[in-house]
């Protein structure tokens, strides 16, 4: 859907079965639109401080618009 991303987020207490997670990435640089096809790539980004640690990541998927399906093929994570 026009204007869908994904973004990365981190949690810090994996005994909490809540599990609050953050943006690794803060602010809209951390959002990777999804609306086109193809494979979509960003530069290299400054991740949060919080998330330099031994974290458990997810990748969630936000503002869609409920209908379309996306689905893909993988999703990569690469850190330095």
């Amino acid at each position: 859907a026009a204007g869908a991303d994904l973004r990365t987020q981190y949690s810090t207490d994996s005994a909490d079965p809540a599990l609050t997670f953050a943006d690794v990435i803060s602010g809209v640089a951390g959002e990777v639109a999804i609306g086109a096809t193809g494979i979509i790539t960003t530069g290299w980004q400054d991740i949060v401080a919080g998330a330099k640690a031994f974290v458990q990541i997810r990748i969630m998927g936000k503002d869609g618009d409920g209908v379309a399906d996306p689905s893909f093929r993988g999703v990569n994570l690469e850190t330095r």
